[in-house]
């Protein structure tokens, strides 16, 4: 606001720079006008109609500049902002009472043929139990079975679940039922 008015005042001095004088120093003044004398004394480009554009120029760059640098205001209670949830808890893994082993062989296919796939394809502990519920590989595949991620889309909870040896079990049924062991690296021969 202030910038703006100081622009303002500025501008009308330059219009009438000499307004003053009231009354001509001498006869010869007296004869020629302040704008006569003002229009001969400056350059063309110094024209107080110029002068004047300039100047209001300037003090909008100097008024849009401070609009700019100002703070926000800041409102007299500000609203807190909303609480962030809290991070979801990892699962806990249930391993059934009677190991993976027994999981794996509750479905109806080659009870052998399914342990030697997850052996293969997740690992084993130190005393030869499936313990590769965990298992991730650098081919995108996940858990127990090793179920790739281009499955991803057909079991909605996929990238929540596939830690879960139950469920990466009845996807490994699933596409088994569907496929047979060809999807898996480590296919019973």
């Amino acid at each position: 606001m202030f910038p703006l008015l100081a622009a303002f005042l500025l501008a009308a001095w330059l219009i009438q720079p000499w307004s003053y004088i009231d009354a001509p120093a001498s006869p010869a003044l007296a004869r020629t006008s302040v704008s006569a004398v003002a229009k001969s004394a400056a350059p063309p480009e110094a024209t107080p109609e110029r002068l004047l554009v300039k100047e209001l120029r300037y003090a909008e760059k100097e008024a849009a500049r401070a609009v700019k640098a100002a703070p926000a205001p800041v409102p007299a209670n500000p609203t807190p902002a909303p609480p962030t949830p809290a991070p979801k808890p990892a699962p806990a893994v249930q391993v059934p009472p009677d190991g993976l082993e027994a999981l794996v062989c509750s479905y109806a296919w080659p009870c052998q043929e399914a342990l030697s796939v997850a052996r293969c394809e997740s690992g084993v502990d130190s005393g030869g139990r499936l313990d590769g519920i965990f298992a991730t590989s650098s081919r995108s595949s996940y858990g127990l079975f090793q179920i790739n991620s281009v499955h991803a889309r057909r079991f909605p909870e996929f990238w929540e679940s596939w830690m879960d040896p139950a469920k990466n079990t009845a996807w490994a049924f699933q596409i088994w039922s569907e496929q047979g062991w060809r999807p898996w690296s480590c296919r019973p021969h």
